[in-house]
């Protein structure tokens, strides 16, 4: 069995990252098999994800004022929006 760690610090066991299996097993738990509900809760003690730990869906508005707010902020500080490549920018709250 394959263990090694990713940069970003991840434990990967065969290729497949565990802290993202086990988010995908919590945030699916309806999809699961009673048996392997069973499994991961009395072998591993993982159980489903609570509602407030889910990731909120976001809408094409939402999406649309954030890269607004982006440009506008980069437009700010630059004082062009003439970006040559994808970059992150790291909106301010006001």
């Amino acid at each position: 069995m394959a263990i090694g760690r990713r940069a970003d610090g991840d434990v990967v066991v065969q290729g497949e990252g565990l802290g993202r299996w086990v988010n995908a097993q919590r945030f699916g738990w309806e999809q699961l098999l009673p048996v392997q509900q069973w499994l991961l809760e009395n072998t591993l003690t993982i159980t489903p994800a609570e509602e407030n730990e889910r990731p909120v869906k976001r809408t094409k508005d939402s999406m649309w004022a954030a890269n607004l707010t982006a440009a506008r902020q980069l437009h700010a500080r630059e004082g062009h929006l003439g970006v040559l490549r994808k970059h992150p920018e790291h909106l301010e709250v006001r």
